[in-house]
């Protein structure tokens, strides 16, 4: 058992180790705790294994912190209860105290005895107005909970980062026909080969079509949409399998096998989540497709599928028209930027690419259509017409808060010119303006609490589809609907269920049930 002498100071770094212990604990116990540390730090567990100075230094600061707090908290408890009932002794036993005159013992005993003692006189006073006390209540309750309900869509859908893997680096390529009307064009796969080849500021790019197919097999027929992809999809948009694995590059080609990936919303609604449906196999488009796994959760963008295929499982897009024809233009395309290279630098070589395409193949594309190539990061992309929507809800939200503040202020001081007699009887009693300004802050602390806890309550209980929402939320762009221009906010639970809503800004407004 290792020794240390009483007498030996303890070294300069170990007194920090002494700052959280009370003053006068230390006088009276300083030399043992010095003692106590050098004998643990001479302990074999901290002097023979790998890393023991570190432990050391773990153990005895949590420790410290730990023991130091709680004595200072026992401490303050007992000088505050000491306070209460010196003063009671004081004032003839009857428990009252006359404002200005509180018991000159100091500290944080003093400061917590009249702190009880204001919140108990407040919570009498607010009691004897009901009608004041209730209208703050729920102003200030009305004002928060709408500002956290639309926070919460807001950091959501703008301020959350994407569930994709560095889905900082995504990026969306857009080809327009401004001039012909046509915001999306799409690609052709000719295309798609071009830009991949062309532009070094692209890692990786990934395709991705839309169709619809008959599946059979499982209960009734039914149409499900399908998303058709590119095996270097999901490891593009960084995202994995919830069960089994995703589609990969070994499923790429003519003579691959059919497979499909079900979404989470699919596999929850139409298999009831079976954790076996890996394996399982249904008819499609005249052909026998495997499910290889189900994704996890993420945002259905560009639009909402109930399965991925590959592309073998579409004869349509394994026809030579569809691989070499360069108008026949049905893919959208996502990336991945490579290290280093930022949005603008692969803009600059789109663009490029673009006009270079446009001198070589003049008959495909019109020299009125107005075609264009656009890059932009895929969150910006996703929340695009969320946005301006999301931002006028917040300041309005914001707004409707500083009314109720507003309202709140009138009441008060509309309360408080009301009391101005019984104020200055209190003043003419020996009371002290101080005291007086503290109790009325103690009443708009119950309050304003008060408020606050009917707001958040409020928040909790409101059953509107921005509310509950417990994951991620995330914004689904609507496009070539005629009449309708607006978004709609998808709000995905743990549980796997979906809500959405629409937050429409055209002239033709639908809403969407989850």
């Amino acid at each position: 058992m290792p020794s240390v002498e009483p007498s030996v100071p303890l070294p300069f770094p170990y007194r920090f180790l002494l700052a959280p212990y009370p003053r006068r604990f230390l006088e009276e116990f300083g030399a043992d705790l010095s003692r106590h540390l050098l004998l643990q730090r001479a302990e074999s567990r901290y002097t023979e294994r790998v890393g023991g100075a570190l432990r050391f230094w773990w153990d005895a600061s949590t420790d410290a912190l730990l023991t130091g707090l709680k004595l200072r908290f026992e401490r303050a408890a007992a000088r505050a209860r000491a306070l209460v009932s010196g003063a009671r002794r004081g004032a003839g036993g009857n428990g009252d105290f006359r404002y200005g005159h509180e018991p000159e013992t100091g500290g944080v005993g003093m400061m917590v005895a009249a702190l009880v003692r204001d919140l108990r006189h407040a919570s009498r006073s607010l009691i004897k107005s009901p009608g004041f006390s209730l209208a703050f209540i729920v102003t200030m309750g009305l004002g928060i909970g709408a500002n956290t309900a639309i926070f919460s869509a807001v950091n959501g859908v703008l301020l959350r980062p994407l569930p994709h893997e560095d889905g900082d680096r995504l990026v969306y390529l857009r080809h327009s026909a401004l001039l012909a009307g046509t915001e999306n064009a799409l690609f052709s796969v000719a295309e798609v080969e071009d830009y991949r080849q062309g532009s070094p500021s692209l890692a990786e790019v990934a395709e991705f079509s839309l169709m619809s197919f008959t599946m059979l097999g499982h209960e009734e027929p039914r149409i499900v949409v399908a998303g058709i992809v590119t095996g270097n999809y999901f490891e593009v948009m960084g995202l994995g399998s919830r069960i089994g694995r995703t589609i990969d590059a070994s499923d790429d080609g003519k003579e691959s096998a059919a497979v499909a990936l079900l979404t989470d919303e699919f596999w929850g609604r139409v298999f009831s989540a079976d954790p076996d449906i890996v394996g399982r196999t249904v008819e499609m488009n005249g052909r026998t497709v495997t499910f290889v796994g189900v994704l996890e959760p993420s945002p259905p963008y560009p639009e909402r599928t109930d399965i991925y295929v590959n592309m073998s499982t579409s004869p349509h897009h394994m026809d030579a028209s569809m691989e070499y024809d360069r108008i026949h233009r049905m893919t959208e395309v996502f990336a991945r930027l490579a290290p280093g290279a930022s949005v603008e630098s692969a803009g600059i070589e789109l663009r490029d690419i673009t006009t270079r395409l446009h001198g070589d193949f003049p008959e495909a594309y019109s020299a009125g259509a107005g075609f264009s190539v656009s890059v932009t990061a895929l969150k910006e992309q996703l929340t695009a017409r969320a946005r301006p929507v999301l931002l006028l809800l917040l300041a309005t939200a914001f707004f409707v808060l500083f009314i109720a503040c507003a309202n709140i202020a009138n009441l008060t001081l509309t309360r408080v010119l009301r009391r101005d007699q019984e104020l200055a009887i209190r003043v003419s009693l020996g009371g002290s303006r101080w005291a007086l300004r503290r109790q009325l802050l103690a009443e708009s602390l119950l309050l304003s609490v008060a408020g606050a806890g009917v707001g958040l309550l409020h928040r909790l209980v409101e059953r509107r589809p921005l509310q509950h929402v417990r994951g991620q939320l995330h914004v689904q762009s609507v496009r070539d609907q005629p009449g309708w221009d607006g978004v709609r906010i998808r709000a995905a639970d743990r549980r796997g269920g979906i809500t959405r809503v629409h937050v429409a800004t055209g002239a033709s407004q639908r809403g969407c049930g989850g």
